[in-house]
């Protein structure tokens, strides 16, 4: 089943001049599919439910040797679009998107724990090695995707603390993840479209 995904518009704020490239980010669909579900952890994080979500392009949905973009704060569409228009000029191979959320620890008769600090913002090598080791063979196994091998054709991406999480993975995993794309927060969606580039 394809899911259309529409960056939400109160984003961006109607008669605000924009850079035309916001234009295009005022409605994505994605192709392809997008799988969602939670995986609960069963190693350092055992018994975190970690929300997810996978894109599948359809230019990706009988390749070999995607590519991979490891999202932090769920799936990012307009990088799942920038990856799905670089694929289809030929610019970049067919690229595979995973969207991970912060995980919560359900706790008995109480509120579930958020582990956002724990999960994100701890320089250790415990999240990179979920994610590498633990979250992503799941995946792969479970949705039949076809990576490439190469860590080269890794990457994480995050902002703020998914930016600190994107950096621990590209630092602690070279074995497993390339370049690492970080973003400030410090600016929002109609900050990022008035800039002049």
């Amino acid at each position: 089943m394809c899911l259309p995904y529409v960056l939400p518009m109160f984003l961006l704020t109607q008669g605000s001049p924009l850079h035309p490239i916001m234009e295009v980010f005022m409605e994505i669909t994605l192709t392809g599919t997008i799988h969602e579900g939670t995986y609960t952890a069963k190693g350092v994080y055992e018994g975190i439910v970690f929300p997810y979500f996978v894109h599948i392009p359809a230019c990706a949905e009988e390749k070999d040797n995607c590519a991979l973009i490891v999202m932090h704060d769920g799936l990012n569409t307009a990088e799942a679009w920038a990856m799905e228009q670089l694929a289809e000029t030929g610019e970049a191979p067919p690229c595979i998107s995973v969207g991970v959320v912060s995980g919560t620890l359900p706790l008995e008769g109480g509120s579930p724990r958020g582990m956002r600090m724990l999960n994100y913002d701890m320089f250790t090598r415990d999240y990179p090695d979920f994610i590498a080791d633990e979250l992503l063979p799941y995946l792969t196994e479970t949705y039949d995707l076809h990576l490439s091998p190469s860590p080269d054709l890794h990457m994480t991406s995050g902002g703020s603390s998914g930016g600190i999480s994107a950096w621990n993975i590209a630092w602690y995993r070279t074995d497993s993840f390339g370049d690492p794309h970080i973003y400030p927060m410090g600016m929002d969606a109609r900050d990022r479209a008035r800039l002049d580039y």
